[in-house]
C-alpha cells in the first residue's frame, strides 16, 4: 500500500494507464524490492523490461524519471520492507513479486536478514537547517550541508512535488545561498549519515 500511495502522488502515474499498465506497475514494485535487497542482476533486467514497456506507450522519455522515482521510494520504504518480510521463516519461506508464473524478484531468509541489518537504517523524519547546492530540478536531487558543519555535503533526494516547478524554493535557496529548514529522513550506515530524503522545505525568502 505504501508503494501504491507514493506512485499515486507521483507525476509518473500516467504511465500506469494503458494495455501494458499491469506490466509496468508489477515491474515497478519488483524493481523497488530489487533495490531494497541489492539484487543488481534483477535491477538491470527490470530496468530493461520497464524501458521496453514504457516505450510501447510512446513515453520513452519517462523511463529515467520513473526509475529515479522508484529508487527514491526504495530508500523511504526500508521501514515498511522490514515489516513486509517478517513472515519469512515463520509462516513462509519466500516472498515473490511479479506476474503469475513469471516472478521478477524472490525474497528469502538471507534477503530478510540483509533488510533487517542494524548497520543500515532510515531515521524518522525531522527538521534540519541546511545549505542547498547542486540542485537538479529534473532529477529532484541536490547536495545539502548542515548549518553546523558546512564543510561536509550529503547527497539528497527530494520527494516534494514543488521541486519540479519553475522558481521553486529549492532553486531560490540555492541561488541565494540561504540557510533553510527542510523536513527529511536520513539514510545511515553504521551510525554515519550517508543520504537525505527531503519531503518539504521551509523558506521565508530572507
Amino acid at each position: 500500500m505504501a508503494i501504491i500511495e507514493q506512485i499515486d502522488a507521483s507525476p509518473t502515474l500516467t504511465l500506469f494507464a494503458g494495455t501494458v499498465s499491469a506490466t509496468i506497475f508489477t515491474g515497478s514494485m519488483a524493481y523497488v524490492w530489487a533495490i531494497v535487497t541489492n539484487k543488481k542482476a534483477e535491477m538491470k533486467a527490470l530496468q530493461e523490461s520497464l524501458g521496453k514497456a514504457i516505450e510501447e506507450l510512446g513515453k520513452k522519455d519517462e523511463t529515467t524519471k520513473l526509475l529515479a522515482t522508484l529508487e527514491k521510494m526504495a530508500l523511504a520504504l526500508i521501514p515498511a520492507a522490514k515489516q513486509a518480510v517478517s513472515p519469512i521463516g515463520n509462516t513462509c519461506e519466500t516472498l515473490k513479486f511479479g506476474e503469475k508464473d513469471s516472478y521478477y524478484v524472490t525474497i528469502d531468509r538471507e534477503d530478510k536478514a540483509s533488510i533487517h541489518s542494524e548497520k543500515y537504517i532510515v531515521t524518522e523524519e525531522q527538521e534540519y537547517r541546511v545549505l542547498i547546492d547542486e540542485f537538479d530540478m529534473r532529477q529532484k536531487t541536490c547536495k545539502v550541508a548542515l548549518r553546523d558543519d558546512l564543510k561536509i555535503r550529503y547527497k539528497a533526494n527530494i520527494y516534494d512535488p514543488q521541486a519540479e516547478l519553475a522558481n521553486n524554493k529549492y532553486a531560490l535557496a540555492m541561488a541565494k545561498k540561504a540557510i533553510v529548514t527542510v523536513k527529511a529522513k536520513t539514510r545511515e550506515f553504521e551510525g554515519i549519515t550517508k543520504e537525505f530524503v527531503i519531503s518539504d522545505i521551509i523558506y521565508d525568502n530572507t
